[in-house]
């Protein structure tokens, strides 16, 4: 949608993009930004001279709003670090009269926490290993980032708007825009620009890249470094969890019942496997095996020619 917003618009859809943050994902970004109380490194670093801690969400909201036609167009508001804890504040913001739907896409805890991991280190978020991201994530002591207990959060969000609609993730995969679509009422899009594979997900090669580069050569330019090997191609890289069986025991002990309890409530009982968690996995490879195969060798070593090239020129 960010990228296709008068397309779309034509259509009966509304997705302002404010020229200040154009090129960032999520259109309301800058406003749940404001709402964090932090910066993410990310953030500073594509837009150094804008502090969205000094701005008033309540201004930035009033120019995603201000072009809208309520009369003709469903407006669509999207960011994924609008937190639960942001309910109230937005439903503040909103016109009281508009017909609000929230939309929150949920998936198994430790599918979750490699996604997480593998996108906080691909844009330089974070710079820690997989233990490391757990324990910060269930401590989450600044609200830094989301605890993915579904069943609370669904519940804060039904709280505020008086509903919350939930899609589940990995059922869906395949037709993210569709399902999205389709939860909040809305008709099918034409003319929406493909994802590219990159922009999606890293194959284990990119990460345990990303993550050598931060064990041993704390000096390299990190973000030329990751430039260059999401360009270099890995197709042979397996298909890998990062996450250890006693990581995975810590985090169904955590989130099971919540996730029972959501299927409760929305009485969704199809989906009740794909939420239950495992205590093993037999795809796990600790990242010190990946970086001794020879294929990582061989993508690392090309990853390092490029990087060498590009720092000669």
């Amino acid at each position: 949608m960010q990228s296709a917003p008068e397309c779309i618009r034509k259509q009966g859809v509304y997705y302002p993009v404010l020229p200040q943050v154009a090129q960032i994902a999520g259109n309301a970004k800058l406003l749940a930004s404001s709402m964090l109380g932090h910066v993410t490194p990310s953030f500073r670093r594509a837009f150094p001279d804008i502090d969205p801690m000094a701005l008033d969400p309540a201004e930035i909201m009033h120019d995603l709003l201000k072009g809208w036609r309520p009369e003709v167009e469903t407006l669509v508001l999207s960011a994924e670090t609008i937190m639960p804890g942001h309910a109230e504040r937005l439903r503040a913001m909103l016109p009281n009269d508009a017909d609000i739907k929230i939309v929150m896409f949920v998936r198994r805890q430790d599918l979750w926490f490699e996604s997480y991991f593998n996108q906080l280190t691909k844009t330089g978020n974070i710079k820690s290993n997989m233990q490391h991201f757990i324990d910060d994530v269930m401590r989450n002591e600044v609200g830094r980032y989301c605890t993915p207990d579904w069943f609370a959060q669904w519940q804060q969000w039904v709280d505020v708007f008086g509903s919350c609609n939930v899609v589940f993730f990995d059922t869906v995969r395949q037709d993210i825009f569709s399902a999205f679509l389709n939860t909040a009422g809305l008709p099918k899009l034409e003319g929406l620009p493909a994802l590219g594979a990159q922009q999606v997900s890293m194959t284990s090669h990119h990460l345990a890249y990303l993550l050598d580069i931060m064990r041993d050569r704390s000096g390299a330019d990190y973000e030329k470094a990751r430039a260059v090997c999401l360009r270099v191609p890995s197709r042979d890289a397996p298909k890998l969890s990062f996450l250890s069986p006693a990581q995975r025991r810590v985090i169904r002990g955590t989130f099971e019942r919540s996730n029972q309890q959501l299927i409760g409530v929305l009485g969704v009982s199809s989906v009740d496997a794909q939420m239950t968690m495992s205590d093993t996995d037999d795809d796990f490879m600790t990242l010190e095996a990946v970086w001794n195969t020879p294929n990582f060798e061989c993508f690392k070593a090309a990853c390092d020619l490029e990087l060498t090239i590009g720092t000669t020129h």
